[in-house]
Formats: C-alpha cells, sequence, structure tokens
C-alpha cells in the first residue's frame, strides 16, 4: 500500500541503569514506595556528576516516592543549592544541600506517573545545581504498566489513485494488565462507514480497518476514535483525517473575504490531482466548471482562473445584497471587523470523479486597500 502519513510524535530518551536497585516496597493508600542506591560518576574531567536509575515497571496514574541514597564515591565534596526546574511531575526534596566525599545522601523524589502517555517507556530527569550551574545529572526511567494510549495523537492518510489494497492500521500500546483484546472502539459520526477491529500484536496491537472507494469518493472524511478498557473506563482519543490523493486541496484553509466597492471578494487556489478539464470552464453550465464555490446552499458568484493543468485561481464575488446572506445579521453593529462565520463547500468536477471540500471563512468589512 502506497499512502502518506503525517504524524504528532512525542519522543523519550531511555537511559541504561547504573544503580543499585533495592526492591519495591509495597503501595498503601494509592502510593508505591520505591528504594533506590545510586553511584554518582563523574563526566570526564568535569566537575559534573550523572547516574541513570531504572525504576523498573509502575503502574499508570500513581504518585511513586523513591527513596534515594546517593553516594559519591571521589575525594571531594558535591555541593548542591537546588534543582533545575524542568517538569512539575516530579519534585526532589533534600535536607542538606551536601553529598560528602567518600560518603552518602539520604534523599527523596516523588513522582507522578502518567495516564496520557505515548510510549511505554518514561525518562524523569533531575538536575542538581549550585548557583544554576547543573553540578549532578540524573535520568530515572521506568517502564508503564497499565498503559491504554495510541500510539500518535492524529495521522493524515492519502490514498493514491488506482490502489488495490487501502488498509489502515494504527497502533495501540497496551500494557499488562490491560487485555487488548477487550478494549472497546468507538468511533465519531464521520467515521461511520469504517469497520474497525483490534488484531493483539507486540506492544499492545492494531487497530485495522478497509478504506473503500466509498468513503474516497466523499474526498475527505475527518473523525475521531476512542479507545476504552472496560474493566478500568480507561481511555484515550485519536484523530484521523483520511484523504483521496485524487481530489483537491483548498489553499488557504480560511479564506479571507474584504470589501471592494460595495461588495466583498475574497481569493483562492484550488489544486485538482489528475486534472482532465484542458479547455476554458464554461461558464452558463455549472456540470462543465471544474470547481464551484457555495454558502447555505447557494452558489458565490466567481472569476476561475486557470494557472496550470489542474490549478486554478478562484476569485470570489458578493454584491452588496449578498453581504447580508452571508453574514446575516452580523453585518449590523458588529465591532470586530472580521467575523468567523460558517463553512464554505466546493464542488470539485473533474470527469468522473466529484468531490465536496469544505473551508472556513472571515468577513473583513474594513475597505479593502491595494496593500490588504
Amino acid at each position: 500500500m502506497n499512502f502518506t502519513l503525517l504524524l504528532s510524535t512525542t519522543l523519550f530518551c531511555l537511559a541504561v541503569s547504573t544503580a543499585v536497585a533495592q526492591s519495591p516496597a509495597g503501595a498503601a493508600g494509592g502510593v508505591i514506595e520505591v528504594e533506590r542506591i545510586v553511584d554518582l560518576k563523574r563526566i570526564d574531567d568535569s566537575k559534573e556528576y550523572a547516574a541513570a536509575v531504572d525504576l523498573g515497571n509502575l503502574p499508570v496514574g500513581k504518585q511513586i516516592v523513591i527513596q534515594l541514597t546517593l553516594r559519591n564515591p571521589y575525594d571531594e565534596d558535591i555541593h548542591f543549592s537546588g534543582t533545575e526546574k524542568r517538569c512539575a511531575c516530579s519534585q526532589f526534596r533534600s535536607e542538606k544541600k551536601l553529598i560528602p566525599k567518600r560518603d552518602e545522601l539520604k534523599c527523596t523524589l516523588k513522582i507522578k506517573t502518567p495516564t496520557a502517555q505515548k510510549s511505554l517507556a518514561v525518562a524523569t530527569p533531575v538536575v542538581l545545581v549550585q548557583n544554576e550551574i547543573p553540578v549532578v545529572r540524573m535520568e530515572f526511567t521506568y517502564q508503564l504498566d497499565g498503559l491504554l494510549a495510541f500510539g500518535e495523537l492524529m495521522s493524515v492518510v492519502r490514498f493514491e489513485n488506482g490502489e488495490q489494497s487501502k488498509n489502515l492500521k494504527i497502533p495501540i500500546l497496551a500494557s499488562p494488565p490491560i487485555d487488548v483484546r477487550k478494549v472497546q472502539v468507538n468511533q465519531s459520526e464521520n467515521l461511520g462507514d469504517l469497520k474497525f477491529e483490534i488484531v493483539a500484536g507486540d506492544s499492545g496491537g492494531m487497530l485495522q480497518t478497509t478504506v473503500t472507494d466509498a468513503i474516497l469518493d466523499k474526498g475527505e472524511v475527518r473523525g475521531e476514535l476512542t479507545v476504552v478498557y472496560p474493566d478500568t473506563g480507561q481511555d484515550d482519543r485519536y484523530y484521523l483525517i483520511i484523504k483521496d490523493a485524487r481530489t483537491s486541496e483548498i489553499s488557504p484553509q480560511v479564506v479571507h473575504f474584504r470589501r471592494q466597492g460595495k461588495g466583498l471578494s475574497a481569493s483562492a487556489t484550488v489544486r485538482i490531482v489528475g486534472d482532465r478539464n484542458t479547455g476554458k470552464p464554461d461558464a452558463a453550465n455549472s456540470e462543465s466548471e471544474p470547481v464551484s464555490c457555495w454558502h447555505l446552499g447557494e452558489k458565490l458568484s466567481m472569476k476561475l482562473e486557470k494557472l496550470a493543468n489542474g490549478l486554478y485561481r478562484v476569485e470570489l464575488l458578493v454584491d452588496e445584497q449578498g453581504i447580508a446572506r452571508l453574514i446575516g445579521k452580523q453585518v449590523d453593529g458588529a465591532t470586530d471587523p472580521k467575523v468567523l462565520t460558517e463553512g464554505l463547500t466546493w464542488k470539485i468536477n473533474n470527469g468522473e470523479l466529484k468531490t465536496e471540500m469544505t473551508t472556513s471563512f472571515i468577513v473583513d468589512q474594513a475597505e479593502n486597500t491595494p496593500n490588504g
């Protein structure tokens, strides 16, 4: 399958533990206590020290209290005045601000494990500073138990013209005791034509569906998916956009109407992939126009200029009588000249391919200028 997938991701750095680990204590009142002995290591010949601490597996959404013993194996004291402010998810506490030479310091680190996470692996950095200069860098890493989440926040999928197989797979992260086979899938009405199923796999599973030609004929489908684990009520959401790569793209996504004389005008560019219209559009016959624009069921007047094969410049024109229909009662007494109103519907007619797309628009009631 040949498609383009644009993803929004969150990355985490996972360090190798050099700590000497003690057995974790039991949880009480939703708080889990863990003990770790941490041997600090000097970074080359500098005045900085570092350690990577592996906390093992921790459940989601829990308060973790880590009783730390920081050991200084060197012949010089390590002084610090505080911690570098990085994340509100962790709190470092120490009664003393000194790790004596050839000695140790008892201290406490509190962290809250996330419930909304796009990776099973988590890293929490803690940096001790002396007068804002880093002296000790520690990274606490762990794996999440009981996580249910999509691997990404959203995706935009484009299927190429002529594809025989249009299978879509969306990764789901799930860790014990979550059983991915019991996960329920809910979808918004816009995705109602898609039939999803979950297939178990490594680190969770895959949410799979087949995109039909009937769905692609709509040009673009947007909607939200939700996975829910019924035993705990845990859920996560994912935004999906499916586009037919053969259809058009409209720029800008928010069309800007400006005053022109007593009316309004706006410009946009429409690109039709696979355009087969090589002649000048016949304004008298709407069926021969490669693109038209509508608002609330009424077709807007427009000038259409073909810039290249499949590329058009559109100038939308609204006369004085049409302004009221375009922005309604907001014309009278509006304090802000720019009013975001209901969407425009673009009808694309490319031979056998007929689709519709929508964009938002803004009306600027101020007089247009040559530089506007």
